[in-house]
């Protein structure tokens, strides 16, 4: 889990952060978190945010174990 104590994300940002394209920055291309899904998706994982006043933004990462060989 990554944190960041800063502002909370607004709902509409929140709920459109993994839509390609969307972007809440000037010059930003809005490729950086889909790209980022997409790549723990092949891997089998999630991701996920969550944001709120008191604590800020998280952002979770699961990926299920290495295979051994």
């Amino acid at each position: 889990t990554l944190m960041n104590g800063g502002p909370p994300l607004a709902a509409e940002t929140l709920a459109r952060a993994f839509d390609i394209f969307f972007s809440t920055k000037a010059g930003s291309t809005g490729m950086g978190l889909p790209l980022c899904q997409r790549i723990i998706e092949d891997h089998r994982g999630t991701v996920a945010l969550d944001s709120a006043a008191d604590r800020g933004t998280n952002c979770t990462v699961v990926l299920p174990p290495a295979a051994h060989a």
